[in-house]
């Protein structure tokens, strides 16, 4: 089997999409990102097989299908310890960092180039895949060995995978309490924004520049995860075109699009070869724009803000708080999730604001920091968060 999981990988691991711009979003560069999204688009068409029973059938099998679980994204490791799962994992991506207590576990390699032999090595009952993996399934169905794929595109996608996983491993009714947590808390967030002007936001997920110049930046469309936090946050997208063109706005056409407000996806600062602050500095080399004269550019590095996992209704609290500041005390929403591994009090977290260069820190929990899924360039910096491939 070890030298057939070896084989399988050399022929697979070319085959297997980089994790896109998304989900924010890690990073790559642009022709690898392009790639990878215009195989999203052609293979998110297909019809989704059924890779384990229907949820009548593996409820009552459950145990034994997800008794040792292997995970090939941080999002889905992340979903997996929210449900309860985290003893059951054998096995994780290169990146995972989140839980704590997942950094002990044993890694299958990178997001986009899984260790097939080290997958075998750990005997797994199920291994869970997101599905950009799709030549990662082919090698695994090769390999034998039961899958299941997800979908973290989308929020309706992510809170989807809780329902079925915890269908096919015997825990619904604990996933619905879990999804149901944070449904609550989205709608509570709706609620406070509700009525209130909604803002022409650019969220930033990649720039180019040269010096202290900005040159051009990747954006945001309104066809994917980050537009749809927008939406529910209480804001509206400036840029109406697709995400899946990964579109590359030029200093004109920022200009000519003339956001109120920024928001720059950096993800994990510690990470990065690039910091706040001289993000910042690079907008103002763009003082033209409304939101840099204004003071109204923000540079989001919280970790969770590309991965797109349970987590993700911190970074639409986040979004909230930054668009509406007014519809917000100090206090959090935290009451409603209280899972340990979907709100932590832990240290409170900052964001980086151009009008006052210094970090605002709010008193609410957030989740500790893990590293992106991302391949870092010096200048260009497109994340791999959106839709959030992680």
């Amino acid at each position: 089997m070890s030298e057939k999981a070896a084989r399988i990988g050399k022929m697979f691991r070319a085959w297997t999409p980089a994790d896109g711009p998304f989900f924010p979003v890690l990073v790559v560069t642009v022709i690898f990102s392009a790639t990878f999204l215009a195989r999203v688009a052609f293979f998110g068409s297909l019809p989704r097989a059924e890779e384990l029973p229907s949820p009548n059938a593996a409820s009552a099998k459950g145990t034994q299908f997800c008794a040792r679980i292997v995970s090939l994204a941080p999002s889905i490791t992340e979903v997996l310890f929210a449900l309860g799962f985290g003893d059951q994992i054998v096995g994780v991506s290169e990146y995972t960092r989140y839980p704590p207590e997942a950094i002990g576990k044993p890694r299958i390699g990178g997001y986009i180039n899984p260790n097939y032999e080290a997958i075998v090595r750990l005997d797994p009952t199920l291994v869970v895949l997101l599905g950009e993996h799709w030549g990662a399934r082919k090698a695994l169905e090769e390999l034998g060995l039961r899958t299941l794929l997800v979908n973290h595109k989308t929020v309706e996608g992510i809170l989807d995978s809780m329902r079925r996983l915890g269908a096919a491993c015997g825990k619904e009714r604990q996933a619905a309490e879990v999804v149901s947590r944070i449904e609550e808390r989205v709608q509570s967030i709706q609620e406070r924004t509700r009525g209130l002007p909604r803002p022409r936001v650019m969220i930033s997920v990649g720039r180019n520049f040269s010096g202290e110049n900005l040159v051009d930046v990747y954006v945001s469309g309104r066809d994917g995860f980050y537009n749809e936090l927008l939406t529910l946050a209480g804001g509206v997208n400036v840029y109406e075109g697709e995400t899946a063109k990964l579109p590359v706005l030029s200093r004109e056409g920022l200009l000519h699009l003339n956001p109120e407000v920024i928001i720059d996806m950096i993800g994990d600062k510690v990470n990065n070869h690039i910091g706040d602050e001289e993000v910042l500095r690079l907008w103002r080399s763009v003082p033209g724009i409304e939101a840099v004269r204004r003071g109204r550019v923000y540079v989001f590095h919280q970790d969770y803000a590309v991965i797109p996992g349970p987590r993700f209704v911190l970074l639409l609290e986040d979004l909230a708080r930054t668009l509406h500041p007014e519809a917000f005390r100090k206090d959090s929403l935290s009451f409603l999730l209280p899972s340990p591994h979907i709100d932590s009090p832990l240290p409170t977290r900052g964001r980086q604001s151009l009008s006052s260069s210094l970090t605002e820190v709010e008193d609410r929990p957030f989740f500790s920091p893990s590293p992106l899924e991302t391949v870092s360039q010096s200048t260009v910096r497109p994340s791999t968060g959106y839709p959030v491939s992680g």
